[in-house]
């Protein structure tokens, strides 16, 4: 049995008529070294294999970076996005190491991941402000060189048209009675390795309410039968290796207060591995769970 492994390289171009001369795709003998933007869910790259016997193609992978990617009918992809500021190469850096086999037939690639600009986003610490109770804002931009924040908040009646107040330049605010009935926004300027002056913003869920001196706890709609814990004991499950984004299932509660509830995951040993990366993530105002990366057995 004799393989050659090649390159399958694909070309966009501009809408042509279909013919001889349009062809979208072209092989070359496959690449050593490859680049890759970070957060991309595209395949890495595309490899075939000629078999001259004209036997099946068995594709598999080895290297010390095997278990970050899949390969199949010979097509490269990463498990999960990578991730620039996280590196997760054996090697320890964005350059992965990984050999694709096809049937005794082998060739060994370095996926360099590269770094984008990556948007910044504005998060509020409660999605119901309320007058008298402290909120904060906060900026994530995972570029590297972070600085120069400045902060302003604003008001505004129907959330489109923003008024801003005065004095209020730091990224946390107490609400205040002129609050009531208004939406607010926070938003940060600021730089990063790519350039300055960037901006993120994030507007509140709900308008302010007014101060409630008494406040009931919610409710689970799920109840388990342990009464000696405060918290509710509830199984879910998931398949191994199911999809980032995968569903596990919906938590629910009640206010008898009416109050809007805020979802969160505690900070318990199974919500990250041991490089601190998520294993689950919840839907802060539905409660919904997911898998969060993918999950051995």
């Amino acid at each position: 049995m004799a393989l050659i492994i090649v390159l399958i390289a694909l070309t966009l171009a501009s809408a042509a008529p279909a013919g001889p001369t349009s062809g979208r795709v072209h092989a070359r003998e496959a690449d050593s070294s490859l680049e890759y933007a970070e957060n991309g869910t595209d395949p890495v790259a595309a490899f075939i294999a000629y078999d001259q016997d004209g036997d099946p193609i068995e594709w598999s992978l080895s290297g010390v970076d095997r278990g970050l990617f899949t390969v199949e009918g010979g097509v490269l992809a990463f498990r999960e996005p990578p991730n620039y500021e996280e590196p997760r190469s054996g090697a320890g850096g964005n350059v992965y190491s990984v050999t694709i086999e096809a049937s005794g037939g082998a060739h060994t690639v370095a996926v360099t991941v590269t770094d984008v600009d990556e948007a910044g986003a504005v998060s509020i610490s409660r999605p119901q402000p309320q007058v008298d109770r402290p909120l904060s804002a906060s900026l994530l931009d995972e570029d590297d060189g972070v600085s120069e924040q400045r902060w302003q908040w604003a008001r505004s009646g129907d959330g489109t048209t923003w008024t801003d107040i005065e004095g209020a330049r730091s990224p946390g605010r107490i609400p205040t009675p002129d609050d009531v009935d208004v939406y607010l926004r926070a938003t940060a300027t600021y730089s990063d390795k790519f350039g300055s002056n960037k901006t993120a913003s994030a507007v509140s869920a709900n308008r302010v309410e007014a101060r409630t001196l008494a406040n009931a706890a919610p409710t689970f709609a799920d109840r388990d039968e342990d009464e000696t814990t405060l918290y509710v004991d509830v199984a879910r499950s998931v398949e191994e290796n199911a999809a980032v984004g995968a569903s596990v299932g919906t938590v629910s509660a009640t206010d008898a207060d009416g109050d809007v509830l805020f979802y969160e995951l505690l900070d318990t040993p199974d919500l990250r591995d041991h490089r601190g990366h998520p294993r689950f993530t919840i839907d802060s105002a539905t409660g919904q769970i997911r898998v969060g990366k993918v999950l051995g057995a």
